[in-house]
């Protein structure tokens, strides 16, 4: 009977630790909507003038942007968004845990009436194109989204990167999250908002403290 016990108390920690990874999980990019900036509507910011949290890649070419109340381009959540000319790039530093999840994801759109640039929405380590991290053969390296010219869209459109988590040799380095423009007709804006890095806990080390915590309980009952 004390085995049994033990074993469904087991069973139901797991599943409570498995559940409260993703309940655990989050966000680590600050303004990922580009909100933090305020600005007057029907206008917007360029560089050289500092953007919250974010820099600029390249020296310009991208601006936050709040559109005017009538405007057939607005935001998909919040005040402001971020566009970029083809070529042009933000980017912000981030750090990775070992052992914990990460999932970038981004909601994308091209200027209305205007033609379609490509983009890249990545986590770069600042070194390499392509390294043991990579997943597939994107331009910029560790992990991301890559569109061509062809299939954006003139909604905003949820994209979103595999999962990786973070090793050892992650420990210490200076990623970026790169937010990135490119290919497509030269000139060409595209529009992104929402820019989020999810960082989640792994599952298997969630399992580990249920265990030990189960230990804990046996040796209470024992006792």
């Amino acid at each position: 009977m004390m085995v049994k016990r033990l074993l469904f108390v087991s069973m139901v920690l797991v599943i409570s630790a498995c559940l409260a990874s993703h309940a655990l999980a989050a966000n680590i990019l600050s303004n990922s909507g580009f909100d933090n900036d305020v600005i007057p509507d029907g206008t917007q910011i360029n560089p050289p003038t500092p953007y919250d949290s974010w820099g600029a890649y390249t020296p310009a070419g991208h601006a936050i942007y709040n559109p005017a109340p009538a405007s057939a381009l607005q935001p998909n959540s919040g005040e402001n968004l971020l566009y970029a000319v083809t070529g042009a790039a933000v980017n912000q530093h981030v750090s990775l845990t070992p052992g914990m999840t990460y999932q970038l994801s981004a909601y994308v759109r091209n200027f209305p009436g205007e033609a379609y640039p490509g983009y890249l929405i990545g986590l770069w380590d600042g070194v390499s194109d392509d390294n043991a991290l990579a997943v597939g053969d994107l331009f910029y390296g560790v992990y991301g989204i890559e569109q061509g010219a062809s299939g954006n869209t003139s909604d905003w459109t949820l994209v979103t990167t595999s999962t990786y988590v973070a090793t050892a040799e992650d420990a210490g380095k200076d990623y970026q999250v790169q937010v990135y423009a490119y290919g497509g007709d030269a000139g060409a804006y595209m529009c992104f908002d929402d820019v989020v890095l999810t960082e989640v806990p792994e599952p298997a080390s969630m399992a580990l403290l249920a265990m030990g915590g189960l230990a804990l309980l046996r040796r209470r009952l024992s006792a």
